[in-house]
């Protein structure tokens, strides 16, 4: 959050956020400080207890004439039941709420806080800065950030916000900050003891407040026990003898006739699931068309890390109409003037019959719900104040067909780029038409707008797999929808851009294999379709401030290259990934616990910084330049069954292309460029077999593989392309063999090919997955990762050991310091920042 935190004065806060109303009259003002008391205790020897509790007996004592209609509590002391352990310092509650009354059970409520109160004892803790840097650097200043942000995180996360508000008291000074999905808005630190009289408005403004002017989303209706919604969604939760098992098995003559509906077991158990221990629930709206749909939702089964990004949930959601279960997904995707809409990309993959991709039922923006922050940044810029020409993005109107939103968004772009200042004008690609996206390159913070998106199947994580040879059945069924949408005719083929485990499903289907034998089968689904982007795209420069992609499964090269064009290779390089990380984690191998835990952190987590900027970690390189799955001591990784002939297949395949790539940058008369122009490669995809030649195999990539090697065209391997930017390894020249494993990349065929031959069916059963192999905590101990400025020093992902060891220590001194008024135990959880690498989901964005 280091980059995005905006800094402002106080007035311009509550005046923006919490304005006087206009039915209310002055505000009543104390005739006496009601923080006196927090202003005798000593800064010198007072605990953060102590300043918590005398600052809500403060509250507790004006008699609701700081906070009408509101109550304050300390909630640090015990953490909810069946929820989270974190506990903030203190909230302020809805005192005329019936049905979530104040609690005062010492426990946090965090469904029901209207607004988070975070203690610390002095200036020492202070996570902002009122001059210069807003995020100063020290160890335990960022640690207090990383804390607060995962509170404002959880918060996000449990109830349905569009913003959340926090109070960070900071011995006898205070600061108001506002959290969303693109960063977080500060107030310069002020003392409320001496400054009572400012504070006591401030408090009262809040707490005139409406709901939504205090973030919470009025498009989602909480659902409490005596709401008779309520009981609707307990009974749809009850387990029906009609439910269907999911286990893979030869189907019988009359069992699951094609048209008759039904339901898995797994999911009315995954909505089960979703409203125990208390969960709070929820109606939401969301758009079809000109009218709205409306879904009962529980606990979210998703949740995407970090506090800052796309906020992505997924919910197993029942349709308050027809009582059908489907998935919600729940996100604030970037609002760019070229970004395209998850769910008009689904309704066209779904025309055009793209298979093993999430059926759409509706979608939309959430209206009047976008990020401020941005906002408050270019106010905060002092730049363009008041100037109504400015927008942070010019809307294609929604009418217009892509091809024709592009045409409009170009012409548009030219006749007010007189008006558009700076770095927010569009460029040209030469001829004259506008090709870049319209977004302020100096702001740190992307806009994001409020969408939902419903859609048919509710999967099962990729991890749920069984057998390595389900393994790569599941994800030989996405890498075929992957490979069908990329060959579309143009201009609607596209391409993934985010291959993860998180966006490749487990979805059991009815396989028929023409001959009158029908199958239940755990087929792939390929999802999360938000940040893919057209092959023959218009603009040739980015969409948006940042890159796509999640870290851990990106290819080497767009690791190391920030923009680089996205290619098939980079896109079978991450399904690759995807099959390395749940092979060694899940399957039986050679490797102990502690190596498997090594190898995921070395290969999947390290990343090295190099002049500043964030590349590829050791040991993926080194698999990839090796073409062998080695760990760091030069163990060749086995796991005695079919899987060691796939990967040793694909490894070399890769290995070929870095060499190719290198050796044509070598030889080229300039080094390797930074923003190097890549010959994509020219996809045509063969006629689909009729139905009766479907094997088991997922069916759109059951295909003539004769036809498929020899007629779908690839690449020009000899093309220059992009280098290893930090290797020190000598050029290789490469031989006829490289060459031949480069071409295999070009295009999904030989990829696919390969996982054709492999049937589940025939997997060895005693090479079943053992479970998850890797360590816990205690079972791999702590290992240390040299970390620097320089380009040799490498770290984690996520590196948190020595931020972990600190906070630790942290914890024992709390606890020590308050235990004798709280008891033992009762510290408050140090959640770690996410601030010193690349981030889960939205490391970069494109």
């Amino acid at each position: 959050m280091a980059d995005k935190a905006i800094r402002v004065p106080v007035e311009y806060f509550i005046d923006r956020f919490w304005p006087i109303p206009h039915a209310s009259g002055p505000p009543p003002i104390p005739t006496h400080n009601p923080f006196a008391e927090v202003g005798r205790l000593d800064p010198k020897t007072a605990t953060e207890d102590e300043y918590s509790a005398a600052f809500i007996e403060a509250l507790e004592s004006s008699n609701d004439t700081l906070t009408p209609g509101m109550k304050a509590r300390r909630c640090c002391h015990k953490k909810d039941e069946g929820g989270t352990t974190m506990r903030v310092d203190g909230a302020i509650y809805r005192s005329d709420n019936i049905d979530a009354p104040v609690p005062d059970d010492n426990r946090p409520h965090y469904a029901d806080q209207i607004v988070a109160i975070e203690f610390k004892r002095s200036k020492l803790f202070d996570p902002f800065s009122d001059k210069g840097d807003p995020c100063p650097e020290s160890i335990k200043r960022r640690d207090v950030r990383g804390q607060i942000s995962s509170y404002a995180e959880n918060a996000l996360s449990t109830q349905r916000r569009v913003g959340l508000f926090m109070l960070v008291v900071i011995g006898r000074r205070c600061r108001l900050t506002r959290w969303d999905r693109s960063g977080v808005v500060f107030t310069v630190s002020f003392d409320y003891c001496d400054d009572w009289q400012l504070f006591c408005q401030v408090l009262w403004r809040m707490s005139q407040c409406s709901d939504e002017q205090l973030g919470f989303d009025p498009t989602a209706r909480r659902i409490y026990p005596s709401d008779p919604l309520y009981k609707v969604m307990d009974d749809e939760a009850e387990p029906r003898e009609s439910d269907v098992d999911h286990q893979e098995r030869d189907l019988g003559p009359n069992e699951l006739p094609p048209g008759q509906p039904f339901v898995f077991r797994y999911v009315r158990e995954k909505f089960r699931e979703s409203l125990s221990n208390g969960a709070p629930r929820y109606l939401l709206d969301v758009p079809d068309g000109n009218t709205i749909r409306q879904y009962l939702v529980g606990r979210a089964a998703f949740i995407a890390k970090g506090m800052a990004g796309r906020g992505t949930q997924g919910f197993a959601a029942l349709d308050r109409e027809t009582k059908q279960l489907a998935w919600l997904k729940d996100c604030w995707r970037a609002d760019y003037a070229l970004v395209e809409h998850e769910g008009d990309i689904l309704r066209e993959l779904n025309k055009a019959g793209v298979p093993n991709i999430p059926t759409l039922i509706c979608y939309g923006d959430i209206p009047n719900q976008k990020t401020v922050t941005p906002e408050v940044w270019r106010w905060a810029q002092k730049e363009w104040v008041n100037d109504p020409t400015i927008d942070l993005a010019i809307r294609i109107p929604e009418s217009l067909s892509t091809t024709q939103a592009r045409e409009e968004l170009a012409k548009t772009l030219q006749a007010s780029k007189q008006h558009v200042p700076g770095d927010l004008q569009s460029t040209t690609d030469g001829t004259g038409n506008a090709s870049q996206v319209l977004f302020d390159k100096d702001c740190p913070l992307r806009l994001h707008q409020h969408a939902r998106i419903v859609v048919k199947e509710i999967g099962l994580p990729l991890k749920d797999f069984e057998t390595g040879g389900q393994l790569l059945y599941v994800v030989g069924g996405c890498l075929g929808a992957h490979y069908i949408a990329a060959t579309l005719p143009e201009p609607i083929s596209r391409i993934h851009r985010d291959i993860s485990s998180n966006n490749i499903l487990i979805v059991p289907m009815v396989n028929d294999n023409g001959a009158g034998i029908r199958s239940l089968v755990w087929n792939g689904l390929l999802c999360d379709w938000e940040l893919s982007k057209r092959i023959k795209s218009t603009a040739i420069s980015p969409r948006q401030p940042v890159r796509s992609g999640t870290w851990q499964y990106m290819s080497v090269a767009l690791l190391d290259y920030h923009d680089k064009v996205v290619e098939i290779c980079d896109e079978l390089e991450a399904f690759l990934h995807v099959i390395v990380y749940h092979a060694v984690r899940y399957l039986d191998s050679n490797l102990t616990k502690g190596e498997v835990g090594q190898f995921i952190e070395e290969y999947f987590d390290q990343f090295r910084c190099y002049n500043g900027v964030w590349h590829c970690g050791e040991r993926k390189r080194n698999v990839l330049q090796w073409g062998a799955l080695m760990t760091g001591t030069g163990k060749t990784i086995e796991f005695d069954s079919p899987m060691d002939a796939v990967l040793k297949k694909l490894l070399p395949w890769f290995q070929g292309n870095y060499i190719v790539q290198k050796y044509n940058a070598s030889v080229a008369a300039k080094p390797p460029p930074s923003s190097p122009t890549l010959t994509r490669p020219s996809l045509t995809r063969p006629p689909l077999p009729p139905k009766a030649v479907v094997s088991y195999f997922a069916p759109c990539v059951a295909f003539n593989r004769k036809r498929a090697r020899s007629e779908s065209p690839r690449a020009d391997v000899d093309q220059p392309r992009v280098a290893d930017p930090v290797s020190n390894a000598p050029i290789q020249v490469p031989s006829k063999s490289d060459v031949d494993n480069a071409q295999q990349v070009q295009t999904h065929d030989a990829f696919i090919e390969l996982l054709l031959d492999v049937d589940p069916k025939t997997w060895p059963d005693d090479h079943a997955r053992p479970g998850d192999r890797y360590p816990t905590a205690t079972e791999h101990g702590t290992r240390y990762i040299r970390r620097g400025k320089t380009g040799n020093q490498y770290a984690y992902v996520g590196e948190l050991v020595k931020r972990k060891e600190r906070s630790s220590k942290a914890r024992a001194q709390k606890r020590r310091r308050v235990e004798g008024s709280q008891g033992p135990g009762a510290d408050v959880d140090f959640e770690s920042s996410s601030e010193l690498s690349p981030e889960s989901e939205d490391s970069f964005e494109e």
